[in-house]
């Protein structure tokens, strides 16, 4: 989603002065996959669909205009001026690069802030990224991560044949190949320390022990607990998480986007070759049993993780391709706090007038990216969420009976691939939701039987402090909080 803006003023006063909440909290009902009941939903969507006089089989899959690269015209990949085009030329994108990676153990450069070098941190263990995470480069938003060294994952920058941009490897000790490779994708503005351990420094609180959010968030931070990486590593999966280098934004959008958000088209080319990689890696280890990849998302890594999918389904269909079907080697798909059906920082317009970053006044990443989403307030379909949703969200679960994809039969190799949604609820008394950009209508998906739609209650929130003095909070308790994690482990269990 789009941060430069925050929450809204009267999200903050609702949330000023919380405490800690238990984290121990119900969620909806779960009821198991079930592919009877995910094609009984198929079926009844394309008679209705067909009753409306809509053709599925002709429905619009592929690029949009407005994302194709071929269209770009004149404009230059290395600027601004390109970021609504899929950036597929990898070689010339600015982002895929795996230059001066604060976790990459081979980096030459010393980790000295203060002269403007960020190399490999032995004492943090490859987890600070300066932007956010060193108060003394970024006195604005950075806030130290004080958390004891040993209870941070070991890992170090990914090196996988095929693909060129970065991403991080964790060390798995005791590796399970009948388990399939995890892969994380992180959302805008963060990079892979979004899934690993933060503790906020105590001499940053305020006088009684407390935080203050730029939003008005009040609480008490918590201690370092082990976070999404650390379990899964303990449970014998190899872990990768995507970096989309955000560090490199700056380079072209600086008055722009400072926030460092990121549009599909930057984003969606690094994850198909990631998806590509790690698949083909798979299939040619003779050791490993299972041969699948399961991809856990958070906020914009959701919609882009997917629409990357859409893609090499795309590109496995043409005539003479080489390239594998993603969803005949995926496992579960799972979202967190992922946008499907708009965000609020489209209808958050300065002086009040809507849309907010999308116009062609904001020519930026964090503009296409809010005009990619669309509407929270009254969400219709864009340009982007159309071949992704399709007619009322049927092609948002692709594969997940085994057999449908994007208005084709037969079209998954025979595998069904497991889709969660992790949301957190909307309070009693309506509203946009807790969450801060999003409402539990646009992190859901209309498809019953297809997708495990599973709530979090409202103070499941991550109460780290992570990230800014903890202005996700919200946001982030998906993947962060207890509850949260919970059920993203017993998904991907299943």
């Amino acid at each position: 989603m789009t941060h430069e803006h925050g929450w809204t003023t009267a999200l903050g006063l609702a949330l000023f002065a919380m405490g800690c909440g238990s984290d121990d909290v119900a969620d909806t009902p779960d009821s198991g996959t079930d592919l009877s009941a995910c094609r009984a939903t198929i079926a009844a969507k394309i008679a209705d669909a067909e009753a409306a006089g809509v053709s599925i089989e002709t429905w619009p899959v592929a690029d949009p205009a407005m994302m194709d690269p071929a269209n770009a015209g004149d404009a230059d990949i290395a600027t601004s001026a390109y970021n609504q085009y899929y950036r597929d030329d990898l070689a010339a994108h600015p982002g895929c690069t795996t230059r001066d990676l604060y976790y990459d153990k081979a980096n030459p450069l010393p980790f000295d802030p203060g002269n403007g070098t960020f190399g490999y941190d032995a004492a943090t263990r490859g987890n600070n990224d300066f932007f956010w995470q060193d108060k003394t480069v970024n006195p604005t938003f950075g806030v130290d991560n004080v958390v004891d060294t040993a209870l941070l994952p070991d890992g170090d920058v990914a090196r996988i044949s095929g693909y060129p941009c970065a991403a991080k490897a964790y060390v798995t000790p005791a590796e399970d190949k009948g388990k399939p490779v995890v892969i994380l994708v992180h959302g805008n503005s963060v990079r892979p320390h979004t899934w690993e351990e933060f503790e906020y420094d105590p001499s940053d609180l305020d006088p009684d022990g407390t935080v203050t959010a730029a939003n008005g968030l009040k609480f008490t931070p918590q201690p370092a607990r082990a976070q999404l990486v650390s379990r899964l590593v303990a449970a014998g999966h190899r872990v990768i998480a995507f970096d989309a280098r955000s560090d490199q934004v700056a380079a072209f959008e600086a008055q722009l986007n400072p926030a460092r958000n990121l549009s599909h088209g930057w984003a969606v080319p690094m994850l198909q070759a990631l998806f590509t990689a790690v698949i083909e890696e798979n299939l040619a280890d003779e050791g490993r049993t299972e041969k699948r990849i399961a991809i856990i998302t958070h906020s914009f890594g959701g919609t882009a993780a997917y629409d990357a999918l859409r893609r090499m389904w795309l590109a496995s269909r043409e005539t003479g391709a080489t390239a594998p079907n993603p969803f005949q080697y995926t496992s579960h798909v799972i979202f967190g706090s992922a946008g499907h059906h708009g965000v609020l920082t489209y209808d958050q317009g300065s002086s009040g007038e809507p849309p907010g970053y999308c116009d062609s006044a904001r020519p930026s990443m964090r503009g296409w990216a809010t005009c990619e989403y669309g509407s929270l307030l009254a969400y219709v379909p864009t340009y982007f969420t159309d071949p992704l949703n399709g007619w009322k969200d049927l092609f948002s679960t692709a594969c997940a009976d085994g057999d449908f994809a994007f208005g084709r039969r037969g079209a998954c190799g025979g595998n069904a691939v497991k889709y969660t949604n992790v949301y957190m609820e909307d309070p009693p008394e309506g509203g946009i939701g807790l969450d801060g950009f999003l409402n539990a209508r646009s992190m859901t998906l209309d498809m019953p039987g297809c997708v495990e739609n599973r709530a979090i209650a409202t103070d499941s929130f991550d109460w780290s402090a992570y990230f800014w003095k903890g202005i996700l909070a919200a946001h982030l308790g998906s993947i962060r909080s207890e509850r949260g994690m919970a059920i993203i482990l017993e998904e991907l269990a299943r």
